[in-house]
């Protein structure tokens, strides 16, 4: 929370080491240099990262700073107001390549969300969209063409307070919902990916058709609650 209101106070800027390209996320964030207080707040997460990953994440060298204003007016009256877009609103990240070249989206929340508030620029998700083999087929063909899109339906905003942590896959559609709400959103961003990653140019092989291939330990997790579910069914069937 410190570093949250650190934030807040700051200017982006040099300190924060805006990479050289400027590879800025529109004008709702900027991509800025991993520092040791950024990768600090990875350190709670790092055994389960190296669980999911089979091995430990490589350092990412660039992290996302993200910001949602304010959508309305200091005059209009905008609070509690939804985000009505369509389902057809959103985007993978990686400029329409599939695979992305990382395998998950670490995001940490360092604002909370204001009271009653609907939309107040938070991650907005897609379920279970990375698993859409026919979509994610489709989508780069019609990733910069709206109105060619599929349509997702309504996404699920995630609510997160500061320290709170949400883990996505690389695949997932996802936007940033609307702000309606006098507050800014702040977030930091990771795109992770294995440290194999670095030398191994075949570690995505398998994505799509196996969105769980690059991350081996989180596809025995599934694997074997899969298997706990159907030891479960099969002792509740009645005996014959």
């Amino acid at each position: 929370e410190g570093f949250s209101a650190g934030l807040e106070r700051r200017e982006i800027g040099k300190e924060f080491g805006i990479t050289p390209s400027g590879d800025k996320e529109g004008p709702q964030g900027v991509r800025v240099q991993t520092r040791k207080e950024f990768l600090d707040l990875l350190t709670p997460l790092w055994p389960l990262l190296t669980e999911l990953f089979g091995e430990e994440p490589e350092i990412p060298k660039v992290v996302q700073l993200a910001f949602g204003m304010p959508e309305g007016s200091l005059e209009a009256d905008f609070e509690g107001r939804p985000d009505l877009r369509p389902g057809t609103e959103y985007h993978i990240d990686g400029r329409g390549r599939i695979p992305n070249d990382f395998a998950l989206l670490v995001g940490i929340a360092l604002s909370a969300p204001p009271p009653q508030s609907k939309s107040w620029g938070a991650l907005a998700v897609f379920p279970r969209s990375h698993r859409n083999q026919e979509f994610l087929k489709a989508y780069p063909t019609f990733n910069g063409l709206v109105a060619e899109r599929k349509d997702l339906g309504m996404p699920v905003h995630v609510e997160l307070h500061p320290g709170d942590v949400v883990l996505a896959h690389s695949l997932l559609a996802h936007r940033r919902a609307e702000n309606w709400s006098e507050a800014v959103r702040y977030q930091v961003y990771f795109r992770l990916r294995p440290k194999r990653a670095s030398k191994d140019k075949a570690w995505q092989a398998g994505v799509p058709a196996d969105p769980f291939a690059a991350l081996p330990g989180l596809k025995r997790r599934l694997n074997s609650e899969t298997a706990n579910e159907a030891a479960i069914d099969s002792s509740e069937e009645p005996k014959k």
